[in-house]
């Protein structure tokens, strides 16, 4: 996983982007692995990964939206105080276009 966080850092700092924070959850409440096999407030539609990035990052979460292409992600953001948009067809570049275009984004809806 870090080598894949890596090289996606190095692909958007080619393109004069960054990413301050990548967060996500191994655990899951019948995995296989011993270890991760539990239930945790991280795991959509929790807000414990959007809760941590907050306080590691000084985010102001009234102030930030998602990009959700499911219900889990759509709950996770409510949950969380986030404005939650969903993508439901199209590219990224064009949902957030869209996104950013508006005043209280809600749905991003391309073609």
């Amino acid at each position: 996983m870090a080598d894949f966080h890596e090289r996606l850092r190095g692909l958007l700092l080619e393109e004069n982007a960054r990413i301050d924070g990548i967060y996500h959850c191994p655990h899951h409440p019948e995995g296989e692995v011993e270890r991760y096999r539990r239930a945790c407030d991280c795991r959509r539609p929790g807000s414990g990964l959007f809760d941590r990035a907050r306080d590691e990052m000084g985010i102001d979460l009234g102030r930030s939206f998602l990009l959700a292409d499911s219900e889990a992600a759509l709950r996770s953001a409510v949950a969380a105080g986030v404005q939650p948009i969903l993508v439901r067809a199209g590219t990224i570049d064009e949902a957030v276009n869209l996104a950013l275009s508006r005043n209280t984004p809600s749905e991003a809806t391309t073609r």
